[in-house]
């Protein structure tokens, strides 16, 4: 922002700055823009996206819903993919698109990831104990989920609360995760697989 065209103040100067950055994130690292007025409205539909997001996460608008993994050997049910869906009593069915790139911003998609974790591990628990075979249900870990300190002892914990075998439990990592930081990435693995 650009002092006086942009702002008088220093408290203005800097909202609008704060709205340009988020512009430049949008279209990527190692850029910058400069203020311009709707850069302020795009700003603040995101701070209104972020509470909203919030709210859904404090009042359990989230669902998780089970993409079937079919053997194409045995035409069988082997396996169900863990999807997170936000239906928002406000906005409806939200499309990952619009909220998830806003969690991974903000840090929300750590407690986010660890719902749909703990809720897939839960369900297939369920599903065993209705009488259906054990079924491998994968979920997706997001980048800061995967650089958390705590995640190995985070996993242990909700197999262990279900008593769930963790063979049955896929998880579903990205390329683009796991290479910045490819040493403490294999380590990492390793330590997930064992």
């Amino acid at each position: 922002s650009v002092y006086p065209r942009d702002g008088r103040d220093v408290g203005t100067l800097m909202k609008n700055a704060d709205a340009g950055m988020y512009t430049a994130k949008k279209q990527g690292r190692n850029n910058f823009k400069f203020y311009t007025p709707n850069a302020n409205s795009a700003s603040a539909a995101r701070l209104e996206m972020e509470n909203k997001l919030r709210q859904a996460l404090e009042q359990g608008e989230f669902e998780v819903w089970y993409q079937p993994k079919v053997s194409m050997k045995t035409q069988k049910i082997v396996g169900a993919e863990a999807l997170v869906r936000w239906h928002s009593p406000e906005l409806n069915l939200v499309p990952p698109s619009q909220f998830i790139p806003l969690a991974e911003d903000t840090g929300l998609i750590i407690p986010i990831g660890e719902w749909v974790l703990r809720t897939a591990c839960q369900e297939s628990k369920h599903w065993q104990s209705e009488g259906q075979l054990p079924l491998h249900v994968s979920v997706n870990l997001s980048a800061r989920q995967f650089s958390k300190e705590d995640l190995l002892t985070s996993i242990e914990y909700i197999v262990d609360e279900f008593d769930m075998n963790p063979r049955n439990l896929e998880l579903e990592l990205t390329e683009s995760l796991i290479m910045p930081n490819a040493e403490d990435s294999i380590e990492t693995l390793q330590a997930l697989k064992k």
